[in-house]
């Protein structure tokens, strides 16, 4: 449920609290100690990062997991990993890793064994891959396949990915008006329902502006779509659209460009905020296991995602980060167990 719950805050724009969820998933898998579905909640980190960043590591963790499955039966939660996977691996500079990632999942060019309302996603990012390789014939046959795995199915989110893959495709063939009707027609797609998707393809859009010459009208679809971005906390897709707009002359600060809700403590989860509310309290990893009825190594993971929001590396600079700004700890550990 709560791998469900994600995947739908994410669609909407909720990152942070499809972020604090995902804590909570794993945690769960931990404690039920089921491989697989370890093995997936950790590939969801995958499926944040590509949105919010901190690919590199996402990539790590998931493929140690994913590595300790590798003589079992393929389960469907595993396969998802994968897939999610070769995803992060395509954004992480590794599309030829990350294509055969999702193939291999898929079970092949037809990607049988994904949910049919999926397919059109992974056809996009297959495109995407491509297209990062340098091999445009590729490109337009996933593209095509995009297409042909949305176009008898009434939902909105396969039609928003198979027109920003032809999009793309056609920006690569310099084929302005395809790109530029296309790229449209995937931001209407999307519309309320996938806002996240939304603003990517807004990302599509203002590429199409820019080869169509009009620069002018590239700058304020970016401009709209850095906003927005950074309201979900999509931090990674908003330094998107910030390169884009330098690319296109405008210069950008970095005043402003992260959300609300990303930076310092505003930045951990419910059970992070609570975890460095105990450290400052002077608790050990254990202590803490025991008060939050965690395990240890869950603790230790809650301190190393603290430690890395945070950019401090010792115990005491979170002490000094939670004394400066207690009332968001406060708040957290006030229905604490």
């Amino acid at each position: 449920m709560l791998v469900g719950s994600v995947i739908t805050r994410t669609w909407l724009g909720d990152l942070r609290r499809a972020g604090e969820e995902t804590d909570e998933a794993i945690e769960t898998a931990h404690i039920i100690g089921a491989e697989q579905l370890i093995a997936l909640t950790s590939a969801m980190r995958c499926w944040l990062a590509v949105r919010v960043g901190g690919l590199p590591e996402a990539v790590t963790a998931t493929t140690i997991h994913l590595e300790a499955l590798a003589d079992a039966a393929p389960a469907p939660q595993a396969l998802l990993a994968r897939a999610w996977l070769g995803e992060a691996q395509i954004d992480n500079g590794s599309p030829g890793a990350g294509r055969m990632a999702i193939l291999t999942a898929g079970g092949g060019p037809e990607l049988p064994r994904t949910e049919p309302s999926q397919r059109s996603y992974f056809y996009e990012v297959l495109t995407r891959a491509a297209l990062r390789l340098g091999d445009g014939n590729e490109a337009e046959q996933w593209a095509r396949r995009a297409w042909a795995s949305a176009e008898h199915l009434p939902l909105c989110g396969p039609l928003t990915w198979a027109y920003r893959a032809r999009a793309a495709v056609a920006l690569a063939h310099e084929d302005t008006a395809t790109a530029l009707r296309s790229a449209r027609e995937s931001v209407a797609c999307a519309g309320e329902v996938h806002r996240l998707e939304r603003e990517r393809s807004q990302l599509v859009l203002a590429r199409a502006l820019a080869a169509a010459d009009e620069t002018s009208a590239a700058i304020d679809v970016l401009e709209q779509a850095r906003a927005r971005l950074g309201e979900f906390g999509a931090r990674r897709l908003e330094a998107l659209a910030v390169r884009e707009l330098r690319m296109l002359g405008r210069r950008v600060t970095r005043t402003g460009r992260r959300g609300r809700g990303t930076v310092g403590l505003a930045a951990l989860s419910g059970r992070e905020l609570e975890v460095a509310g105990l450290v400052a309290d002077h608790l050990t990893n254990r202590e803490i296991a025991d008060r939050l009825v965690l395990s240890h190594k869950t603790v230790e993971r809650h301190m190393t995602h603290i430690f890395g929001k945070l950019q401090v590396s010792s115990r005491g600079e979170v002490a000094r980060v939670v004394a400066a700004d207690g009332v968001a700890v406060n708040r957290a550990t006030a229905s604490a167990p």
